[in-house]
């Protein structure tokens, strides 16, 4: 995990180097190191692949507003059964 500090994004021979950026290990094998080692993959894939950056940011803004449109539906389903229960 990352701690909040600075950061700064140098170009040096094309690479990007991050400074002051603490990183936590976690146990191997455990739900965190699995969770953290998917979404490496994940974001692996896209760079590897050479996807834009607007189109990573994207993808990442649609997956969350699909997550969080089901997850209202699910909140607005409840909330409807509770008040015809009262």
């Amino acid at each position: 995990m990352y701690q909040i500090g600075e950061c700064k994004k140098t170009l040096s021979g094309g690479l990007i180097i991050w400074r002051n950026l603490k990183m936590t290990t976690y146990k191997p094998y455990s739900p965190e190191w699995h969770r953290k080692r998917n979404l490496k993959e994940a974001l692996d894939r896209y760079i590897d692949e050479y996807i834009d950056n607007d189109t990573i940011l994207d993808d990442i803004c649609s997956i969350l507003n699909e997550r969080s449109e089901r997850a209202y539906q699910e909140f607005a389903k409840v909330n409807d059964l509770e008040d015809r229960l009262r």
